[in-house]
């Protein structure tokens, strides 16, 4: 029987909590073994937003460290925080079957325990950030485990610091590796749709910024269609300008559709516009309103998706 501390693991490193692009570069593979040895030392960083870091994930790179940029997941990582060593015993009596890597985090003390564990997957699971989102808590039930951990580690994206400890740390730093059964999330998410990460995924010759949105589904649309008659027309006099950046930053940003859905989207809302813009002009207005949005892109398209996935989850298919 194989040894699974000689399969393979891929984790995307950064330098420091400040990286904010991936590239191949980032996502290192090696041995389950080998990376027993990052996470069994302890560091003491320069600063703690200096420290190096990882996210358990697979990026379509070139791309920003967000979670649409998420092809798949290597590992589940757990966080947890202002407990104590009897629920941490608890903890680790539920994870006793699997491998795992757990080491106490920056502000442990004896006092009050704080431990990460990372739990590497037999093989990636594809998914995109928003159906990650939406298994996480599916996952971590059937592990029996959602009462334990911080719900932040639902964000696929989320980087997690390698074990650092403080300058005088507490004596009770830990770091332990449990050799284990690898864990297969499909054993508990069954119907979970099969994917295989490619050697395409590893070669980033594709620039993010060369390519659009993927195309919203309807109900993207709907949802991006109710956001327009919230804000309601552009009239000349009374804040237009203003009315139409706000479009573009709700269609461009909020909802990141690709030019064709919101400039569809657009032209119908323009037709209640006193007077309706020209369509270039139109056009113009929208892309400036995208460029000084204020809010995260994609998060209302995100939070579309993410409901529709937990749907397609609770329906079972």
């Amino acid at each position: 029987m194989p040894d699974p501390r000689d399969t393979d693991l891929t984790l995307s490193l950064f330098p420091h909590l400040g990286a904010s692009e991936v590239r191949s570069a980032n996502m290192v593979t090696h041995s389950v073994a080998m990376w027993s040895g990052y996470f069994a030392h302890h560091d003491v960083p320069i600063g703690k937003e200096s420290a190096p870091c990882f996210v358990p994930a697979l990026f379509d790179t070139p791309c920003p460290r967000q979670d649409r940029g998420v092809i798949a997941m290597t590992a589940l990582v757990l966080d947890v925080d202002h407990s104590s060593w009897n629920a941490i015993q608890a903890l680790e009596n539920k994870l006793e079957r699997l491998m795992y890597f757990g080491y106490s985090t920056f502000n442990h003390s004896g006092a009050e325990p704080r431990m990460r564990y990372v739990l590497p997957f037999e093989r990636p699971l594809v998914c995109t950030g928003t159906q990650w989102r939406a298994a996480w808590p599916v996952l971590m039930e059937a592990l029996g485990l959602l009462e334990y951990a911080d719900p932040k580690c639902s964000n696929a994206a989320r980087v997690y610091f390698l074990p650092q400890r403080q300058v005088r740390a507490d004596p009770r730093v830990v770091s332990n590796m449990r050799n284990g059964f690898m864990l297969v999330p499909g054993d508990y998410l069954p119907r979970w749709p099969q994917g295989t990460v490619t050697e395409r995924h590893y070669q980033g010759d594709v620039k993010r910024s060369e390519l659009e949105p993927v195309m919203a589904s309807e109900r993207v649309l709907e949802a991006a269609t109710e956001a327009l008659e919230r804000l309601g027309p552009a009239i000349q006099g009374h804040g237009g300008d203003q009315a139409t950046f706000k479009a573009g930053a709700i269609l461009l940003n909020d909802y990141s559709l690709p030019e064709s859905q919101a400039m569809a989207l657009a032209l119908e809302w323009n037709k209640q516009n006193e007077p309706p813009w020209e369509e270039e002009e139109l056009a113009l207005k929208l892309a400036n309103g995208a460029m000084y949005a204020q809010k995260t892109y994609g998060c209302a398209r995100e939070a579309v998706e993410l409901n529709q996935e937990m749907e397609r989850i609770a329906r079972g298919s």
